[in-house]
C-alpha cells in the first residue's frame, strides 16, 4: 500500500494506522444522541451512506491491487531467494575445493624443515665443492712442478748426455 493518507467517517488513515485526531467532538459528546440522526449532515446517517460505499469500494479495488502488485513482487523476491540459495550452494562448494586445497599446503613448519634441510644439503655440496678445489689445486701444483722438471731437466739431461758422447 502506498504512503497515501484516507480520511473515512472521520478518521484519517496514514502510515498504516488510524489517527482519530480529526474527529469532531460533538460525535462523541454525551447527548441524547441528536448529531447522529439521519440527514444531520455529519456523516452518520443515510444521506452520505452511497458516497460512503463507494469510497469503500475504491478502497477495496485499491487494497486488492496493491495486494496483486504485493504478490507479485513476493514471486519476484522467492524467485531472488531460490536463485540466491543456489548461488550461495555453489559458492560453498567451490569454498569446501579451496578449504580442502589449502589443507593440503604444508605449513610454515613443514616449510622450515624443508628449507633447513635444503640449506643443510646445500652447506654439504658446499663443502664437498670446496674439497675437491682443494683437491684440484693440489694437482694442479704438482702438474707444474712436474713440467718445471720436465722443462728444465730434459735440457739438462740433454747436455750431459752430449758432453758423455763428446768425452767418448
Amino acid at each position: 500500500m502506498n504512503n497515501e493518507n484516507s480520511v473515512i467517517d472521520g478518521m484519517q488513515f496514514s502510515n498504516g494506522r488510524w489517527l482519530a485526531s480529526n474527529i469532531s467532538p460533538s460525535r462523541h459528546s454525551h447527548d441524547n444522541g441528536s448529531s447522529l440522526k439521519p440527514g444531520s449532515g455529519d456523516g452518520g446517517g443515510g444521506d452520505m451512506l452511497e458516497a460512503r460505499v463507494a469510497r469503500l469500494e475504491s478502497d477495496v479495488e485499491h487494497i486488492k491491487a496493491s495486494m496483486s502488485d504485493m504478490k507479485a513482487d513476493l514471486k519476484s523476491v522467492t524467485g531472488d531467494v531460490s536463485s540466491m540459495k543456489t548461488d550461495v550452494a555453489v559458492i560453498m562448494q567451490k569454498l569446501d575445493g579451496i578449504s580442502s586445497v589449502l589443507s593440503k599446503v604444508p605449513t610454515d613448519d613443514k616449510l622450515n624443515v624443508k628449507f633447513e634441510m635444503i640449506n643443510t644439503k646445500i652447506s654439504e655440496v658446499k663443502s664437498e665443492v670446496t674439497l675437491q678445489e682443494a683437491k684440484t689445486e693440489s694437482k694442479i701444483k704438482d702438474a707444474r712442478l712436474h713440467i718445471i722438471l720436465w722443462i728444465l731437466g730434459l735440457p739438462s739431461l740433454a747436455f750431459a748426455l752430449y758432453h758423455a758422447y763428446l768425452l767418448l
